[in-house]
C-alpha cells in the first residue's frame, strides 16, 4: 500500500488560465518514491 502528499506547484501555467498543476509524491512500502503530476481546471458553472 502506498501513502503520499500532495502539492500545488503555484503559478505553472499562465495567469489567464483556470489551470494550475498538483505534484502528487508516494511513497510504497518497500521505499519506492513516484511522483505524478496533474492538471486541474476550475470552471464558473454560474451561467
Amino acid at each position: 500500500m502506498a501513502c503520499g502528499n500532495i502539492s500545488i506547484i503555484d503559478d505553472p501555467l499562465p495567469e489567464e488560465t483556470d489551470t494550475f498543476i498538483a505534484e502528487l509524491v508516494f511513497q510504497e512500502a518497500d521505499g519506492d518514491v513516484f511522483t505524478r503530476f496533474i492538471a486541474i481546471n476550475i470552471t464558473d458553472n454560474d451561467g
